[in-house]
C-alpha cells in the first residue's frame, strides 16, 4: 500500500512540475522580449507605415525605339529587375513608314523576351494625319500584362512588306514586391 501512494505522491508531484513550468515559460519568455522592443504607440499617435505595392509609388514607363526594320521588327525594354514584378497597363506604340500608302502591320504584339507567350495582341489604325512620303500607324491600348524578375517585355511588329519602317513603343504600368 505504501508503493501505491509513494507512486501516486510522485505522479501528482510530476504534474505539479509540469504545470508550474507551463505557466512560469510563457511570462519568463514575454519579459524577455518584451525589453528589447517596447511599442508605445496608441490610435492617436499611430505606427507609420506605407503601402510598398501601391502603383503610385512603384510607377513605371519606358519608351524605346528601333529604325530601319525590315519584315519583323521588335522594340526591347529592360528586364525587370530581382524581387519585381512589372505590370503593364497601357501599350503606346507607332509605325512609321516613309512612303505614301503603306499596308498596315499584320500584327503586333506585346510579349516576353522568350517570345513563346503572347500577352496581348494590339489594335493598329491608320494615323490621322499622315505627312508628305509617310505613312504611319498606331496603337494605343489599355492591358494588362505581368512580367516577372529577369523577364524582358518586347513589343513586335510584322509588316507584309519588305518597306524599311521604324517602330516606337512606350509601356506603361507599375513594380511590385515580388519575393
Amino acid at each position: 500500500m505504501n508503493a501505491l501512494k509513494n507512486r501516486t505522491f510522485q505522479f501528482a508531484s510530476g504534474l505539479l512540475a509540469i504545470g508550474a513550468i507551463g505557466l512560469l515559460t510563457p511570462r519568463v519568455a514575454h519579459a524577455v522580449v518584451a525589453t528589447l522592443v517596447q511599442v508605445a504607440n496608441t490610435t492617436a499617435n499611430p505606427v507609420p507605415n506605407q503601402d510598398v505595392d501601391n502603383s503610385a509609388r512603384n510607377f513605371y514607363q519606358s519608351f524605346q525605339t528601333t529604325s530601319s526594320c525590315p519584315n519583323v521588327c521588335a522594340v526591347t525594354f529592360a528586364a525587370v529587375p530581382t524581387g519585381k514584378r512589372l505590370i503593364v497597363q497601357h501599350v503606346s506604340s507607332t509605325l512609321i513608314f516613309f512612303v505614301n500608302g503603306a499596308v498596315p502591320p499584320s500584327r503586333l504584339e506585346l510579349t516576353d523576351s522568350s517570345q513563346s507567350l503572347v500577352f496581348q495582341f494590339l489594335r493598329v489604325v491608320a494615323a490621322l494625319a499622315n505627312f508628305s512620303n509617310e505613312t504611319i500607324f498606331t496603337s494605343n491600348d489599355a492591358v494588362l500584362a505581368s512580367f516577372d524578375a529577369g523577364q524582358t517585355p518586347f513589343v513586335i511588329a510584322q509588316v507584309p512588306s519588305i518597306q524599311a519602317y521604324t517602330l516606337q513603343a512606350t509601356i506603361s504600368g507599375h513594380m511590385i514586391n515580388f519575393p
